[in-house]
């Protein structure tokens, strides 16, 4: 599946860089944030020799640094950033799309294509409400971490180390949304995939689906994906039960996360072992209903031909005008035969 490669490789290329938009934008909400907070402590915390006085003045300004963070977060553009990010997972549906194309590109018939609606659609929906609220959790914990730095290192330094101290604590909370970010589009799309293949397995209930593992091979795959990647590529497949029976050590539900955070890998339909159950294009439901219908309709007509006589068909100006002048022309010649015989 060569062509397959060139396309995952894509869209993980796709997440990165939709992961690393994310990063730019958090992290020039966070500067920003800080510049803001590192202002007003400079304007109410009260200093002896360049270091914060540990009195309670200073401890009442600094257990309030969570809020003051979290209001200065939203003041510098976090919901946009947040709200961007989201809306980029819009984007997974295509890739699937993508995927379905090249999977019936390599087989002698069209699965068919999977209607993300109602129940399925709510589904992925709270999906992407999940993976906004863990990350809103993730920049209020920093907030809170923040103000336990700032508490701790009251009375032993200067505002501006302080500060220092705050935006260290931020920054180390930022590597952490960037990987969940990628994490949370990566999963995205396989919760696309998992229901999207499962509505085309209920729509070919006469065939047992199975599929491969698909995805890079480099030196920064784990154990785990290179293993099953390994035994794909030697013609190896699961079926959706073995499947959810795996562990990859790290994060539940193998289908959905793959070998942990920030995997690359995903679960194809095995297009080899379709071929070798059957040979001929497999019915879906609707196709097998059209078929019924085609088939009484034509029992139908094969039977009404048989109980009615068929009626002549009626000839056209053209054949009427060609009939006339035959027949006018065997007049003439009769006319002519008539007067010789005379």
């Amino acid at each position: 599946m060569a062509g397959l490669a060139t396309l995952l490789a894509s869209h993980a290329n796709d997440i990165e860089a939709i992961a690393a938009a994310f990063e730019r934008d958090l992290k020039t909400v966070i500067e920003s944030s800080v510049q803001d907070v590192k202002k007003k402590l400079k304007d109410q915390l009260e200093v002896d020799n360049d270091k914060v006085i540990s009195n309670v003045h200073n401890q009442a300004i600094l257990s309030n640094i969570d809020r003051l963070l979290s209001e200065s977060v939203n003041a510098n553009g976090y919901a946009a950033a947040i709200q961007r990010y989201i809306d980029s997972f819009n984007g997974q549906y295509v890739a699937f799309r993508d995927v379905l194309k090249h999977i019936n590109s390599e087989i002698e018939w069209p699965l068919p294509s999977p209607k993300f609606e109602g129940p399925v659609a709510n589904e992925l929906d709270a999906i992407k409400k999940t993976q906004k609220t863990l990350i809103d959790d993730l920049v209020n914990q920093s907030a809170i971490k923040a103000k336990g730095v700032a508490l701790n290192f009251l009375g032993a330094v200067s505002p501006e180390e302080l500060a220092k101290s705050i935006a260290s604590q931020l920054d180390k909370s930022l590597a952490q949304a960037e990987s969940l970010a990628d994490t949370g589009v990566s999963t995205f799309y396989r919760a696309i995939s998992e229901k999207g293949f499962k509505l085309i397995e209920e729509d070919l209930p006469e065939f047992k689906i199975r599929y491969t593992y698909e995805g890079p091979l480099d030196k920064l795959t784990r154990p785990f994906c290179t293993k099953l990647q390994q035994q794909s590529d030697t013609g190896k497949s699961w079926t959706r039960k073995q499947i959810d029976a795996m562990k990859n050590g790290q994060i539940p539900n193998v289908w959905l996360t793959g070998g942990g955070y920030r995997c690359r890998h995903q679960w194809i339909i095995d297009t080899r072992d379709l071929k070798q159950q059957q040979g001929k294009k497999p019915a879906t439901k609707k196709t097998e209903s059209k078929i019924k219908k085609a088939r009484a309709k034509a029992k139908d007509k094969v039977q009404s031909s048989r109980l009615k006589p068929i009626s002549p068909k009626p000839p056209s100006d053209r054949e009427k005008a060609k009939a006339k002048q035959a027949l006018a022309r065997r007049q003439a010649e009769k006319k002519v035969k008539d007067r010789r015989a005379k």
